[in-house]
């Protein structure tokens, strides 16, 4: 059985806090709807306080976010020292395995799709900015500027149906899913993500 301090803020410094706020989030993500949940609750439950979780991210969203690109930012940090860049069909099929994994969670998210701070908004900012990354990276060049607006398109589109196929009471498999989304993927970016 997990213990929780009696007070939010006391932890050690040391903790991994934005990894407690996010197992904090799956916690509560099995037991409620993700649209009920907030980030005081989030706080409660990982045994911090509010101001706590504003010092590490946005909203609840940004922490699901967050976790969701963690592994794809690290295969980033390893390819700029360096290392083997994962192809971009391959970081997508990691994504979408965490996606389905928390589903439930997930498919409550995206469903906030309107403002700055909703997770489609966040989703998208994400998805850009990792995959002009990749581009700078497999390249060495950037994303030419005329291309961003139909990588934005693009992400947008895949938001609306990766909410769909999470919801879906029988989903796809990843395998096939993804296979979607590189059919869908526009021909001018093909050649640079492929």
């Amino acid at each position: 059985m997990e213990t929780k301090p009696a007070n939010p803020g006391t932890r050690p410094r040391c903790a991994d806090v934005p990894g407690e706020l996010f197992a904090a989030l799956r916690r509560l993500g099995a037991r409620n709807p993700f649209e009920t949940i907030t980030v005081r609750a989030i706080a409660r439950e990982a045994g911090y306080s509010t101001r706590t979780f504003y010092n590490h991210f946005r909203s609840k969203y940004d922490l699901v976010i967050s976790f969701y690109a963690f592994d794809d930012r690290d295969a980033t940090r390893r390819a700029r020292a360096g290392g083997r860049l994962p192809p971009w069909r391959e970081r997508v099929r990691e994504g979408l395995r965490r996606f389905r994994r928390d589903r439930a969670m997930f498919a409550g998210a995206l469903r906030n799709a309107v403002g700055p701070e909703s997770f489609a908004e966040t989703f998208l900012e994400h998805a850009c900015r990792s995959t002009e990354e990749h581009v700078l990276l497999r390249t060495g060049r950037p994303l030419p500027p005329a291309l961003a607006p139909v990588l934005r398109h693009y992400f947008a589109g895949f938001a609306r149906v990766l909410c769909e196929w999470l919801e879906s009471p029988a989903p796809e498999s990843v395998a096939a899913f993804l296979a979607d989304l590189v059919a869908a993927l526009p021909s001018p970016l093909r050649p640079l993500l492929l």
